[in-house]
């Protein structure tokens, strides 16, 4: 059993607010064995999440996540809102850009920036999970190919590069949402692949385009 407290102790802080208990087939498996009891701040949990991190687990091992299998990509403001896989690599959708992550095994993943300028449509209130629950709905795998709704347009990503595929209805779009920076509330943009009709739609609010 351990007490923690939400936030680091100050001088006149009751620090032990709180208890869970958490129990061990392998107790001797950590580094400080579980059902002993520790001095207080030596067995601690903190929150050390970043909205810019990528983590991973190991391989075939999804609920173990080392503690320094992370990358912080670009700006550390700004927030990761959609990540998407294709055959050959991740694909990192965040509000500075496009990133793109390959490699066969944990100890070779490689991260790279794709494009700083393919961005999603803006979303309305603050970055974070919210942003990030509204914008799934914009892009859409199909095949080895990620399409999106980006603040230039409709774009096609996939490992031979990043193109707006959009230029034929691009002044239709237009008529319907006068400028794709604007910032979006929620339910105006959607899309959807079919893999049996080898066809992505996209929509906006009651119109389909």
């Amino acid at each position: 059993r351990w007490d923690w407290d939400d936030d680091a102790a100050l001088p006149g802080d009751s620090v032990f607010t709180n208890t869970f208990e958490a129990i061990s087939s392998k107790p001797f498996a950590f580094s400080q064995q579980m059902g002993q009891t520790y001095a207080a701040n030596l067995c601690r949990s903190e929150n050390d999440g970043a909205v810019s991190r990528v983590a991973w687990s190991k391989t075939l091992q999804p609920e173990a996540t080392p503690l320094l299998n992370y990358t912080d990509l670009g700006d550390s403001s700004a927030p990761v809102v959609r990540l998407v896989a294709t055959n050959d690599r991740l694909w990192i959708f965040k509000t500075d850009g496009l990133w793109s992550c390959y490699g066969s095994d944990p100890a070779s993943l490689t991260f790279q920036q794709v494009d700083p300028t393919c961005r999603l449509t803006k979303t309305s209130g603050t970055p974070g999970l919210t942003q990030a629950y509204s914008t799934a709905p914009w892009v859409a795998r199909l095949g080895n190919q990620v399409f999106a709704w980006t603040n230039a347009g409709v774009f096609s990503v996939s490992s031979a590069g990043v193109t707006r595929v959009d230029g034929a209805i691009e002044t239709d779009i237009a008529m319907w949402s006068p400028s794709y920076t604007a910032a979006i509330s929620g339910g105006g943009l959607w899309s959807a692949a079919s893999i049996r009709d080898d066809i992505v739609c996209f929509g906006l609010a009651n119109v389909a385009a």
